[in-house]
This record gives C-alpha cells, structure tokens and sequence, in this order.
C-alpha cells in the first residue's frame, strides 16, 4: 500500500510539471505571436525610453494629427542619439533588427528626432490600433522605448532576444468638424 502511494505522488508531481512546462511554451509561443498581453498605449501614455535598460533618457509621444501619425522623442538635455529607428505597422514587428524598421533618423536630420507617418491613402478617422518600436544607438549602447507591458522578441526556441520591445498604440476615432 506504501509503495502504491509513493508511486501515485511521484506520478502526480511528475504530471504536474509536465503541465507547468506545457504551459510556459503555449505562453512563448503566443508571446512570439502577440495575441496576449500586448501593452496598449494612448495619446495620453508616457511612453520612456531607456539606454542600457536601465538608464531613463527621455520618452516618446505618439498622436495623430488628421492623418498623419507623429512620434516625438524628447530625450535629456546632452543626449543626441547617433542614429533612430522606427517601426510602425498595421502587425508586430517581423523582426527584431532595428536597422529593418522602415523609419530612419541619422545626424543632419533635424533635431529632436520626430517620425512623421502618411496614413492618408486609408485613414478615414476611424478607431485603430497600430504597433511600434522604437530604437536608438547612444554612443556604444543602445535605447528602446520600453514601456511596462511591452512584448519582447522571442526565437523559436522560446528564447528572449535582446531586451527591446514593441506594442500596441490606440488611436480613436477624430471628431467630426462642426456643420455650418
């Protein structure tokens, strides 16, 4: 009888971690997808930036004027980055490597760093959500927008890449011009 109880508690705490390991590569793997736990930022959000994860240097504002999306970056007095990348899209990011964002800032641009995207060709004041992702080489060290919430990059093997992040901003729907 001892021996049937040993061998039924030693069967459930091993089933028992295998559900919990189970568990943890369904969450990567929605992770690595973004359909959960993706930060949704808003016109209103403080949005920090970070060198070296852990040194804040500035932050960013995101808002649309009529149809134009602007992300502003207001970093601390001294600090002018060496080069910004933006990536700013309908879905996640397809990839980590900031220098395949479609969005570039480099020296001789006029500064502060501020994106400007068209979406005219399909904005007709509606409600949206767009993600974004935002990276600056400082020197030798790196800075991302890195607001609480946010979503790393994965590899196929369940694997954090780096330490940057992207999400989701909110946008609502404009008001409508008065009549008359």
């Amino acid at each position: 009888m001892k021996r049937t109880i040993n061998i039924f508690t030693i069967s459930l705490v091993l089933l028992m971690g295998v559900l919990l390991v189970s568990c943890n590569k369904e969450e990567i793997k929605q992770g690595e997808q973004a359909s959960y736990g993706v930060l949704k930022t808003d016109s209103e959000s403080y949005l920090p930036i970070y060198m070296g994860q852990h040194t804040l240097i500035g932050e960013a504002f995101i808002t649309l004027e009529n149809s134009t999306i602007y992300v502003e970056v207001s970093l601390v007095d001294g600090i002018v980055p060496d080069e910004a990348h933006l990536y700013a899209g309908e879905n996640p990011p397809p990839s980590s490597a900031p220098g395949s964002f479609p969005y570039h800032w480099y020296p001789g641009d006029p500064f502060p760093v501020m994106f400007a995207i068209d979406i005219s060709s399909w904005y007709e004041c509606q409600e949206f959500d767009w993600y974004f992702a935002l990276h600056m080489a400082v020197g030798t060290e790196t800075a991302w927008i890195l607001p609480e919430g946010g979503i790393y990059w994965y590899n196929k093997k369940g694997k954090k890449l780096g330490w940057g992040q992207y999400f989701l901003h909110y946008f609502g729907a404009c008001n409508e011009p008065p009549v008359g």
